[in-house]
């Protein structure tokens, strides 16, 4: 288990630093669990885009103060990889 929780601690420092570098991102909130909150640009454009692409988030937007945020659950680093990637090619359109 603790090296479960090493690996899940790692991979959300990765994906918030990673996060933080993608041009349709625009606020990452510091977490201690397991998912990362994040502000976009368009979060509507970004959630059905990821969701096209098998990528499940969560939409935020309904909750007080969190409009335009997702919440993107921390898997392994291929999985964290795979949401970079589709921020990356939305960032480029």
């Amino acid at each position: 288990m603790r090296e479960h929780v090493a690996e899940l601690n790692a991979n959300r420092s990765w994906l918030l630093a990673q996060l933080n570098q993608c041009a349709c991102v625009e606020q990452t909130f510091a977490s201690d669990t397991n998912y990362v909150l994040a502000r976009f640009t368009d979060s509507p454009v970004v959630f059905k885009t990821l969701w096209d692409q098998g990528i499940i988030l969560r939409d935020q937007n309904k909750n007080p103060g969190l409009s335009g945020c997702l919440r993107i659950s921390i898997g392994t680093r291929e999985e964290c990889q795979r949401v970079i990637t589709a921020l990356q090619a939305l960032s480029v359109e």
